[in-house]
């Protein structure tokens, strides 16, 4: 479980916002250079988005012994410790994202979801591969 963010200082939350930042400007700049036909800077600025993460994880849900397990849930940690910020959400029967929130998480403390915008989220998350 999750709680939702407070606007008392916050270590964890101004980590968290911070990558969310950082995410934003990589996704609305690599869309103009494609958009503006630049493919190379595009290239560079993908490579940067698919060296963010520190893993691409799935977990599956509650299912019936010798049933297909599937991937129901995925999960990108961008920092580990104190703070740490991770990107969570569901998944389709096709492995696409579905879902997605910005979580951080202080020492000794449960994680927490920050204020983020999903659809910036959803397209960071879409950058990744979830299938077997």
């Amino acid at each position: 479980m999750t709680a939702t963010m407070t606007a008392e200082k916050n270590n964890a939350r101004d980590c968290a916002l911070a990558a969310l930042d950082h995410i934003t400007r990589l996704i609305r700049l690599r869309d103009r250079c494609n958009d503006a036909g630049h493919c190379d800077w595009a290239d560079d600025i993908q490579r940067q988005i698919d060296e963010m993460p520190l893993a691409v994880q799935v977990r599956t849900g509650w299912h019936a012994p010798g049933d297909d397990s599937d991937a129901g849930e995925y999960r990108i940690p961008l920092t580990w410790g104190g703070p740490a910020v991770q990107i969570v959400g569901d998944l389709s029967s096709f492995y696409e994202p579905e879902s997605a929130a910005l979580q951080c998480q202080d020492w000794f403390t449960g994680w927490e979801t920050a204020p983020a915008d999903e659809i910036v989220l959803l397209d960071f998350a879409r950058c990744f591969y979830f299938g077997d």
